[in-house]
């Protein structure tokens, strides 16, 4: 990829993030998950010592999935200190057409 159309993928990602963010309600769902996984994750009375997955969907996965995604590890990590993994199952397919 030629640093021209690379530079231009990461503006276009940045936008796309940006959009998604500024959604009504996805900050507090972002929250809420990490608060849910923490909770699970806990020492002390959560349910599961061991790994846990967390799905996240939409249309495409492309988009809002993958946002999301990424900004719930980033919460987990920073505000939980858990140790997280993201596996994107749909950022190479076709986008949706709606």
């Amino acid at each position: 990829m030629a640093e021209a159309e690379r530079l231009a993928a990461e503006a276009a990602t940045a936008h796309a993030a940006a959009e998604v963010l500024t959604t009504p309600g996805v900050q507090d769902l972002i929250d809420a998950t990490a608060s849910v996984v923490a909770a699970y994750l806990s020492g002390l009375s959560g349910p599961s010592a061991g790994p846990l997955t967390v799905a996240i969907g939409c249309a495409s996965g492309r988009h809002r999935a993958a946002v999301v995604g990424m900004h719930l590890a980033a919460a987990l990590i920073n505000l939980w200190h858990v140790a997280t993994g993201i596996i994107h199952c749909g950022l190479n397919k076709d986008v949706v057409a709606r």
